[in-house]
């Protein structure tokens, strides 16, 4: 009987102690990455306003060639749903959708998971010209961790996990806008007006 009570004491300790500790950890964390696309500005986001081409460069559902896809609305504009599956990404399941848009600037989009855990994550990306075939692409996310799931954050580094993510994608989003942008559009599955 003791030893019951001394595993029982055990576990309500390190639970106090895990809690106690989570009450001081952040509750959001930020992750943003940026590269420089040789191409001019209007160019850039006239290309990754429209969700559909981000599923040409993004890893979440770029790396998995069974991806399924499927859209609705106006692609490009306020309302616009993006939602993927696959089995060998790391998100299993997501929707995205678009929620702001400054045209030839910014679109700020909530992802929202659902496999392998579901939580709603803000994501922008920005675009800003720095010289006439230069343009900065800089692409971010807000997410929350609510207490007591922030204690998570002690074991999992979001900033090193997505941000790797972020950089491969930009990298792909950079290939594409510099190297294959030489093919015709519909060879590359491009939308360019909706």
């Amino acid at each position: 009987m003791k030893t019951i009570q001394k595993i029982v004491l055990s576990v309500i300790v390190i639970t106090a102690f895990v809690l106690f500790v989570a009450l001081f950890l952040p509750k959001e964390y930020m992750v943003q990455r940026e590269i420089v696309i040789n191409r001019p500005s209007t160019e850039v986001f006239d290309y990754i306003k429209y969700l559909r081409n981000q599923h040409q460069f993004n890893v979440w559902t770029s790396e998995d060639p069974h991806t399924k896809s499927t859209f609705s609305g106006r692609d490009g504009t306020i309302g616009f749903v993006s939602a993927w599956e696959n089995e060998n990404g790391n998100i299993n399941r997501a929707e995205q959708e678009i929620v702001h848009v400054i045209e030839g600037k910014s679109i700020d989009t909530q992802i929202r998971l659902y496999e392998p855990y579901e939580t709603v994550v803000p994501t922008y990306m920005l675009t800003d010209s720095l010289e006439t075939n230069k343009t900065k692409v800089l692409w971010g996310m807000k997410a929350k961790m609510p207490y007591p799931r922030n204690i998570t954050l002690l074991f999992y580094n979001a900033e090193a996990a997505v941000g790797k993510d972020l950089e491969k994608s930009l990298h792909n989003l950079k290939r594409i806008m510099e190297v294959d942008r030489g093919f015709e559009n519909e060879q590359l599955g491009m939308v360019t007006n909706q």
